[in-house]
């Protein structure tokens, strides 16, 4: 990976963590600022600590957030966890207990933290064990397997001191902000938002960031925009983040065929749930209408349908989880997976089928047979297989 792809792959380049990594990114922090201010806007923070591209999205997607975080509880904790590392000095330890009792005060206004709940205990380890794989903290005495079955469990940790570049700066007041909606329409409702730099920002982190970008007419200026210089648009992110830009109708992808240079989050990852929704994107290609703009609307009974007629033809060479999954279960969990991948959305007791399901499609070869089991899905988009590809925040 080039080192513009290592910054989009990863939340931050830590120089204690991997010295060689860093200075190999370094070397190229003029020409990736450049691209990062000039197309999407970013900022590069470039210390003598870490290097971080600010990866600020054009619009919230679930896909962004956290992985490992469950509950809004455990955001919660984490900005309690950023405000009392911000009051503590570089390479300063402090107990867990310390940082408990903060976060029962700071917390109050909002939620009564009760540490004799499990599921309580249960967030402030996510939080921790994230805040530890971030360089955040370092944990130097204690397990934090002890708080599953005590609240008196006590350890000892060191803050590193980049908790102060976690956050991003922005030129704005966010206090009266509660929603991720918010946000966006206060971008929106600039005097540049739809014309200039404002759109080109957005253009380029819809592109960089998400798996797809889809707009709804032709009169879109987006995608006005976006076709007139789609020349321009793709060299600039084929030199600097090596993807190739697919223009559809209603839709625009970045894509990444080159195995070597992969980065961010692939589809198919090669998980039996990605297998399984390239059958059903087959499946579906072959039996519901596409309308002009790319999207189809049908009943969720025609999609469990769908994913059953597709169980009922391959579950043989499935995965025991998913060979012995309900059907409905099933669907649901299929549906889930495109959604993920902006390939779905729900609306009201109809789904919303988006291009992106067109652009995909999988089979098993010819001579298949149900006690093959070990075949793998083959992807038929061309000689080559084709990746989408999103981008984390985290």
């Amino acid at each position: 990976m080039n080192s513009l792809q290592i910054l989009l792959e990863k939340f931050w380049v830590i120089k204690e963590q991997d010295r060689d990594l860093y200075y190999k990114v370094r070397r190229d922090v003029d020409k990736i600022r450049r691209f990062a201010a000039d197309l999407p806007g970013w900022r590069l923070v470039c210390n003598e600590h870490l290097i971080r591209l600010e990866k600020v999205p054009a619009h919230a997607h679930s896909f962004m957030g956290i992985q490992s975080f469950t509950s809004k509880l455990d955001y919660m904790i984490l900005c309690a966890l950023l405000i009392f590392l911000e009051d503590l000095q570089d390479r300063q330890p402090f107990l867990l207990s310390e940082l408990t009792d903060h976060i029962e005060v700071h917390l109050k206004p909002w939620i009564e933290i009760d540490w004799t709940s499990f599921s309580t205990r249960r967030s402030l380890i996510r939080v921790m064990q994230f805040a530890e794989n971030a360089g955040l903290v370092i944990l130097h005495e204690g397990s934090l397997d002890a708080l599953n079955d005590s609240q008196r469990a006590e350890m000892l940790y060191e803050n590193t001191g980049i908790s102060r570049y976690f956050a991003v700066y922005y030129p704005f007041d966010t206090s009266s902000f509660r929603t991720p909606q918010d946000y966006e329409n206060h971008v929106q409702a600039g005097s540049d938002a739809n014309r200039g730099s404002e759109r080109v920002n957005r253009i380029y982190r819809n592109l960089l960031l998400s798996p797809a970008f889809y707009w709804q007419s032709n009169d879109d200026q987006d995608a006005f925009y976006l076709k007139n210089y789609r020349r321009n648009v793709a060299k600039n992110l084929y030199d600097n983040a090596g993807s190739r830009l697919d223009l559809h109708r209603g839709a625009a992808f970045l894509v990444n065929d080159n195995q070597e240079t992969n980065y961010g989050v692939q589809f198919p990852d090669g998980s039996m749930r990605s297998d399984i929704i390239l059958l059903v994107c087959q499946y579906l290609r072959e039996h519901v209408q596409i309308e002009t703009n790319g999207t189809s609307l049908i009943s969720e009974k025609a999609f469990v349908s769908a994913v059953s007629a597709c169980a009922d033809k391959y579950r043989a060479a499935w995965s025991k989880a998913y060979r012995e999954m309900p059907d409905d279960k099933l669907a649901d969990d299929i549906l889930q997976g495109m959604m993920d991948w902006m390939m779905a959305e729900k609306q009201d007791d109809r789904i919303k089928l988006l291009p992106a399901v067109w652009k995909f499609s999988g089979r098993y070869p010819s001579n298949f047979h149900p006690e093959q089991a070990d075949k793998e899905v083959k992807n038929t988009r061309g000689k080559k297989e084709e990746k989408s590809r999103q981008t984390s925040l985290f």
